[in-house]
Order: structure tokens, then sequence, then C-alpha cells
């Protein structure tokens, strides 16, 4: 069996924090997006101890498996609410009616008295409310059960245990029951807060024993969940109508009526609103007192109030008809009909999606919404004192950075690129970075070229917003200013919604949207040999470097084709981030950053401050456009690309461009033993190889035979000449007749010829080249022998 944990960017806990007005309780925070992590839970104890991981990480239990893992994503759609499940969490939201936990769970049934369990408290238990029984309850079961038949278990449990059943209340609209065991806990979407809470000022009485496992002499409940729904309904209704008479309310039946697939009670009562807060587009309140925050509407369409209590929802107007006032208010001046406000609806046709939109003609911008249906259009043309057209026509919703357009009512298309002030700004020249800014730079970018070459780059996008069809590489070290360039930086210049993070497991997925909105595209701790699929990853990172149009695909929506704008940046603390071959024109690679940024805090802050004057150092940079297309070739390029090669690859590389310090690399003295004897291989490579370093010209033809041994000796095999002639054919080598000192052979004759970068290589007959990593000469080595300098730089970068 496999449980599934979800996290986000902060803790998914409540927080209380004690002040001179007494404990003031921080609600859970409203998130929409999550990254998931699965666990598998043979047994109880392992339940147990993942619960417990997942609560010391401040993450939350989800009831009922994803489809998909999630990785900074919505959950959304993502459970099938009919799977069944093999473990329940009874959520017991009380203090009192039962002794214990195992008094409780004896009275629901008493084939739970045996079974082990995980007990946690709830946030509140021990700090606004006493410990009681506030709090989870898991129980592993012996077989699958849909929960829907849980639930109707948990809603009669309720109605017919005593101590339940004394405990129940009428809920806000007045017309249903709230139960004291939550029968929503078992539906496969819920989450289930496990985190202890975060306290400020108070100290939590039951810090490090909020979660314990209880061990019976069972392992898993055997439960029968028969129940009559007849007998459960013909409860409810008499416990409503007890109720209602005991506070002082008339007999009312509900009355409901079905609207979108929803069940709406169209006879509600008034409700008290004792709380409202505004989160990711949605109105959240609580109702009589409560503190669940559980009702919720779109702040855009205060029509219908939903909640996750299994409640049926509500027209808002009904139950809280002051909300409904000021919230019909606010959605109307969002977007005023004035003088320079064009109020317009259509429909985009490509997506299928009616919009509406407000049209500001004196600023020139646009602000556009989705609706689901023609008569919604129809209502937010009348609420504006508009005529509503008889035909909602079809227009294109593009993306656009290079047009600075934002509509065009006869052609009919709207532009939905915002450009941000920086972008819009008609800045006087600025000579300098601003020093802040720079210092981060200098820390990714720690040689001139390299840094002018980004320069070059970045300002090529903020002036002209396309494709350069080149990215670039940082890797290196932690806390090297690669956040600091992302988060302080690039997404302010150019926009949040337009500099879009990419993880390598998104690269993977069938899905792309993040390309469709994006100026630069960052793909954060990309590591491609981590990935079971990396030739198909690799693929799609150089279309999405070179392709100007894509099938952007979302999940539940239709393909389109889009016009590509983004620019690639990979940023990784990995020190073999992706393998670039020798011929591949897509890639810059930045300088290793081997030393993290020492900026304190002040200095961090003071970078909002420096935007406008790096904005104008891009604004006026001189771009060469035609550097932007290529990458920087430079000693990294080279590593990364020697680093993804096998030996035989390297071997023909080298020979292609003309790297004497590749064959140099394998030499170490004048002879060597195998097995006590001398190694005649190595005597061979050693004397060729040597000869080469001697030659005071460049070496620019190489006899076949010479070749062949030196391959040989470097992979350790003994190929023929004919197979080895082959293998340089296979590499574009081509072997022909020449002379080499005077004598008629087969070789090659090299376009690029040998070159050490290597100084003053004086061989000698005795050991005379220095071990690889090796810093100090040996006895009869000069100083500045043509290794001796490898060795030095070696033992700068480990700081020796």
């Amino acid at each position: 069996m496999f449980i599934d944990f979800l996290y986000a960017q902060g803790p998914i806990t409540k927080e209380y924090r004690a002040d001179a007005f007494g404990v003031q309780e921080i609600p859970y925070p409203m998130i929409k997006d999550f990254r998931s992590d699965r666990r598998p839970v043979p047994d109880i104890d392992a339940f147990f101890a993942e619960v417990q991981r997942a609560a010391d990480q401040q993450g939350v239990l989800l009831k009922g498996l994803l489809d998909r893992p999630l990785n900074n994503e919505s959950r959304a759609g993502h459970t099938n609410p009919h799977s069944p499940t093999q473990w329940i969490c009874l959520d017991f939201d009380f203090s009192e009616g039962f002794e214990s936990v195992d008094h409780a769970l004896n009275a629901l049934d008493p084939a739970l008295s045996h079974v082990s369990y995980v007990f946690q408290h709830s946030a509140s238990a021990g700090i606004t409310r006493p410990e009681g029984l506030r709090g989870h309850v898991f129980i592993l079961l012996d077989k699958p059960v849909l929960p829907s038949i849980i639930k109707e278990w948990t809603k009669s449990r309720n109605l017919t245990v005593p101590g339940l059943k004394d405990q129940l209340s009428l809920t806000a609209n007045g017309l249903s029951l709230k139960y004291p065991l939550d029968v929503t806990t078992n539906q496969n979407d819920k989450l289930l807060y496990i985190a202890p809470p975060i306290v400020h000022g108070l100290e939590d009485p039951l810090a490090g024993r909020r979660i314990r496992l209880v061990t019976k002499t069972h392992a898993v409940a055997s439960l029968k969940f028969h129940v009559d729904a007849a007998a459960t309904g013909a409860r409810i209704t008499e416990h409503v109508n007890a109720l209602r008479k005991a506070a002082g309310l008339r007999k009312r039946t509900a009355r409901t009526k079905f609207v979108n697939d929803y069940e709406i009670l169209t006879n509600p009562e008034r409700a008290l609103v004792t709380g409202v807060q505004e989160a990711r587009g949605f109105v959240y309140l609580n109702l009589n007192h409560g503190d669940s925050w559980a009702y919720y509407f779109p702040k855009d369409n205060p029509e219908i109030l939903r909640n996750f209590k299994d409640e049926p929802f509500v027209r808002l107007k009904d139950i809280a008809p002051d909300v409904y006032a000021q919230y019909t208010r606010s959605a109307s001046a969002q977007d005023p009909s004035s003088g320079t406000t064009l109020p317009l609806v259509f429909r985009d046709r490509e997506t299928d999606t009616y919009f509406t939109a407000a049209y500001d003609t004196e600023a020139n911008t646009i602000e556009l919404w989705p609706v689901s249906n023609v008569q919604k259009c129809q209502h937010y043309m009348a609420q504006r004192g508009a005529e509503a057209p008889e035909i909602i026509e079809d227009w294109d919703v593009r993306f656009d950075p290079t047009d600075p357009r934002v509509i065009d009512v006869d052609e009919r298309w709207v532009n939905v690129f915002k450009p941000t002030r920086y972008l819009t700004e008609n800045y006087d020249p600025v000579d300098d970075i601003p020093p802040t800014i720079d210092r981060v730079l200098n820390s990714l970018l720690s040689e001139p070229d390299a840094k002018q070459h980004f320069l070059n780059w970045l300002a090529f996008i903020f002036q002209y917003r396309e494709k350069t069809q080149t990215a670039w590489v940082f890797f290196g070290t932690t806390g090297t200013g690669k956040g600091l360039l992302f988060e302080r930086i690039l997404r302010p210049l150019f926009g949040d919604e337009y500099v879009v993070p990419v993880l390598t497991p998104n690269i993977e997925e069938h899905y792309n949207g993040y390309l469709e909105k994006a100026l630069i595209n960052w793909l954060d701790e990309f590591k491609l040999s981590e990935s079971a699929h990396s030739d198909k990853i690799m693929d799609k990172l150089k279309n999405m470097i070179t392709e100007t149009r894509t099938s952007i695909r979302k999940m539940r929506a239709n393909a389109v084709t889009r016009k590509l704008y983004n620019n690639v940046i990979i940023a990784t603390n990995h020190n073999d981030p992706l393998p670039i071959e020798s011929n591949d024109r897509r890639f810059n690679v930045a300088p290793p950053q081997r030393r993290a940024l020492l900026i304190s805090v002040d200095e961090v802050e003071r970078i909002d401050s420096e935007l406008d004057d790096f904005a104008a150092f891009l604004a006026n940079y001189r771009v060469d456009r035609q550097a932007v297309t290529r990458p920087l070739e430079n000693q990294h390029r080279k590593d990364v690309i020697r680093h993804a090669q096998n030996s035989s690859h390297a071997f023909f590389h080298a020979l292609k461009i003309g790297d004497l310090d590749y064959f140099l690399q394998f030499i170490d003295g004048d002879s060597k033993t195998r097995q006590g004897l001398p190694d005649l291989a190595y005597k061979e490579y050693f004397s060729i190889v040597s000869d080469w370093a001697k030659s005071p010209e460049p070496i620019d033809r190489i006899p076949r035979d010479d070749l062949n041994k030196l391959y040989n000796y470097l992979q350790g095999k003994n190929f023929s000449p004919a197979k080895f002639t082959r293998m340089l054919t296979i590499h574009d080598l081509e072997v022909k007749p020449a002379r080499f000192n005077g004598q008629l052979m087969r070789g090659l004759i090299l376009e690029k010829p040998l070159i050490s970068t290597q100084r003053n290589y004086e061989p000698s007959s005795h050991a005379n080249i220095v071990r690889l990593g090796d810093s100090r000469p040996r006895p009869g080595v000069a100083a500045d022998h043509s290794l001796a300098r490898c060795a030095d730089d070696d033992a700068q970068e480990s700081g020796t």
C-alpha cells in the first residue's frame, strides 16, 4: 500500500502568536501549487514512521492517491473520488463525550478495540483548546472499501453513537447537520494536516509528542460498513427538526435543486459572517463563529457559496447578502465603464474559451477574464450599460512581446503580453552596471569574455524580446548568485509571468505550457544524467532553445500551435549538467562557480533600487545580433564537451581540433612496467608523443600506424590497421598517401595541427614529465615544465 504526501514552498500548518490580547491563531495557508512524495506503507509501523517524517518536514497527508506526481502545480483533478481505500481517518473534532481515544473507538465499533492505530493531535489541541480527543486516528483496513461507503458509515455513527449524537449541531445554513466526527476526511481529495503548529511567544505543551503509535493485538481492522442509507436520511431529518425546535426556529424542510451538476440549497437560514479572507482568486468565509474557513466563492463570481463540509451549496445572497453586495460591487469596479474603458466579449477560436474584456483606450491596456458561457458574456455587457452582441465573435488571443499593440478591433485580436515598466521606460544611457548587480554577475561570470557575451545575449532579449536560439549554462557550487539572478533581477525586469521556472521532470512530461508565455525559461537544478529518458529530454531541450513554433499542450485543454519567444538558462549545482556535442551550436557555458557569493541581506535588498539603472544599461547596450546566435567558444565549453565524450570519441575529437594536450595527459615518465616487465605499448606511446612535443613545428601530418599504436594503447585493445582505418573514416578523418619524414606511407593530414597550450615543453631522456595532479617538479624537471602548469592549476583549484 502507498500513501501520498504534499509539500509547498512554506510550512503547511497553523501558527499561534501570543500577544497582549491573548493567543492569535493564523490559519492554514491557502496553497495552490504542491509537489508530491509517494511512500510505501506495508504496515501500521511504516504508516506511523512516514506520517512522523512528513510532519517533521511540515508537509500534509493526502487522502487518496494522485494519478501522477505533482511538481509545484495544482492538485485539482488528480485524485479519483471512487478509488477504494485500505485505510481510514477518523477526525475527532471535540474534547468531551468519551474518556479516551480507546473509549471512543470501542463506542464506534467494538472491532476497533483491538486494532493498532496512529493518533495525531490537532494543531489547536493544548494551545487554544483542551487536548481531549481533538485529532486524527489512522487505522488500516483488512480490505479496500469505497470512500462513499465509509462516508455513509461515518454519518450513521454520528447519528447513533450516544457520545456523538449528543454533540450534533446545526450548520450555518440551518437545515443540515454539523457532525462531531468529520464525515469528509475519507474523501479521495482531502488534505489531512499533520504538521505540528508553529508557536510564537508561548510553548507547545504537546511538542515532540503530537503523533504516537498505539499498538494492539490486531494490525488491521475488519469492519462491517453495512449502512441503511434511507434510515440515515430519516435520522438526519429528525435531528435537524429537533435542533431547530430547541433553537426556537420553526420546522422547515430543506429544498434543493441541481445547477451545473451541483446541489443548491434554495432556502437556507441567514448566517453571521465572522471571518473573511482572500487568496488565489477566491474569498473564504467563517460563519457563525466557526474557524475552519470551509466556505468559499470565486472573487469575480460571488453567486454560489461552496464548502468543504459535505453540505449543499447555497446562493451567497441568500445566506450572506451583505457580503454578496460587497463583492458584486467589487467585481463591477474592477473594470468600470468610464469614458476611456471599452467593454468587450468574444470567443477565442483556438481554445474555445469565452472572454470578457475591458480595454482602456487612453492607457492602451486590456484586462481579460475567461467565463464559461454566453449568458455570462451577456450579463457582463448589461452590467456596464452596453448592448451584448447577438453573436459572440471569434477572436485571436495571442501572446506577442514584440508588438506594442494590445488590440485590433477590425482584425479581431488581442495581445495578452503586459510589459513591465522597465521594458517600456525611455531610459537615458548608463555606462556602468550598478555595483550590487555587477557583483552577482561577476560571481556567475568570472571571466570578462563570458560576462560580455552574456550581457550582449541578455540585452538582446531585453531590447527585442525574440529568441536568441542559444542557451546559457551556469553550474558550480551553491550560493553563487544563481537564485539572485533569477528571483531578484530577471523576474522583476521581464515580469514574473514571463520568467518561467522549469524542472527536469517538467521537460519529461507531455505538457509544455511553460513555453507559451515565456521570455526566459529558467531550468533549475537541471541534471540530465538523473533521468531515465536523458536522450529524449536532450532532444526536447534542443527544441526548446531553437524552435520558433510548437504545439502547446496543457492539462484538460486542446493542443494549440503557438509562436515561441522563450530563451533558456540552465542553472545547476551539478558539475556535469548535460552532454554537449562538439558540433552543437546552442550552448554557452559560463565559468564554473567555485566560490559562494558573500553578500549581506542589505545588499540583496539594494538590488531592487538598482534595477532601473541596470534596465537603462541593457536598453542602451549596443547589441551584436550575430554574436547572440553563436556560442562562446571558451575552455569551459570544451571541458563540458570533453566530459560528455567516451574515450574513443575523445581521441578522434582531439585529432580534429589539434589538441596535443589530450595526448600529453597520459604520459607518466619515459618508462613504465606491467607485471615487472617493460610496457612496450607505453614505450611506443611515449616515444611518439614526446617527439610531437619536441618538434619545433606544429604536427600537421601523422602516419596511420603511429595513430593506431596510440589508439591501441589508450583503449587497451589491438585494432588491426583495416579496422582502425574504418574508425577514422567513421569520424570523418580521411587516410590518404603522403610523405612522412621523406617516406611515402598512408596517414592523416590534419586540418588543425597538433599544438600544446602548455609552455616550454622540454622532454629529456629521463622521467621528465610531471605526474598529473602533482604540482612539485621532480629532480631534473624544469619548473616551467609543460605539465607542471596544469598541476599548479589543479593545486590552485584544490586550495593548496
